[in-house]
């Protein structure tokens, strides 16, 4: 598959393009896969199927994105560097709303049309994908160092991922770099490295030692993927625990400190460097 946060690339554009909540957007087009990270293992499909976007994209979505706004939002701004804690501390003080009735359906609908990207572009990128089946030139095979060949919808899956990654990782700095910094309100939390790199490293022992548990001899190519699978798998639904057990220390240690005054801003964005002159 292609890895799942990638697949957010293709809703960050409709958020400029509908009037819908972009984490609603974000969430919807990861939804499908979310049951893998509850199994830990990709062996069911229902997040991919008509009524599996109703009774588990949808269900699943709204209960992640009210983790995300109610619980681990501040806490997450806290253990980013002061840099980028300064321009989006705004932004996690803003109130998310879930209702009435209208802005609850704006939700579900970005939800759903998340979700439908993400079906779509599975479609094209998966073996068993509904293009992928039917169009003959996504199984023709492509020469491809190291593997022999490869078929076409394969080798979209592998450059989908990156550039999908790619624009994610760009966009965010370009929009980071364009906000103001503000005076933050959120507590300055001590030894934030040592919080980032502890809930780092639990994650990923996490990850290996259940990988490890549940792996067959590592003697075949297709062993050591299923390996790397269970990694990413552990790994992300561990480090999201983490977090939102940090999250529910982080709120009872500095509940008091916590309130919803919007901060006041210190200064403009972030100035644009000058190019370099070029010598004459």
């Amino acid at each position: 598959m292609p890895f799942t946060f990638s697949h957010a690339a293709a809703v960050v554009p409709l958020g400029r393009w509908v009037r819908l909540p972009l984490s609603a957007l974000v969430v919807g087009s990861l939804s499908p896969d979310l049951i893998y990270f509850l199994q830990l293992k990709a062996t069911s499909n229902i997040g991919h199927t008509l009524h599996g976007l109703f009774i588990f994209c949808l269900p699943a979505s709204l209960l992640v994105l009210w983790l995300w706004h109610r619980v681990a939002k501040l806490a997450a701004v806290a253990l980013l560097p002061p840099w980028v804690r300064a321009r989006t501390v705004r932004l996690s003080y803003r109130p998310f709303g879930f209702g009435p009735g209208q802005h609850l359906l704006r939700v579900a609908t970005g939800i759903l049309l998340g979700a439908i990207t993400h079906v779509v572009w599975d479609a094209f990128t998966h073996a068993d994908g509904w293009v992928a089946e039917r169009v003959p030139f996504f199984q023709r095979l492509l020469p491809f160092p190291g593997f022999g060949t490869m078929p076409v919808y394969k080798f979209g899956q592998l450059l989908s991922t990156a550039v999908g990654a790619a624009l994610l990782a760009w966009w965010s700095w370009q929009w980071v770099s364009r906000q103001p910094a503000y005076a933050t309100t959120v507590p300055k939390l001590p030894h934030r490295r040592a919080w980032v790199a502890g809930l780092v490293v639990v994650a990923a022992g996490v990850a290996v030692a259940y990988a490890r548990w549940h792996a067959a001899p590592l003697t075949s190519y297709a062993e050591l993927r299923l390996f790397a699978l269970r990694i990413i798998l552990a790994g992300c639904s561990a480090l999201w625990l983490g977090l939102l057990l940090f999250a529910g220390w982080y709120r009872w240690r500095y509940q008091p400190h916590l309130g919803h005054v919007q901060p006041e801003a210190t200064s403009g964005p972030a100035p644009k460097r000058r190019p370099r002159s070029v010598p004459k």
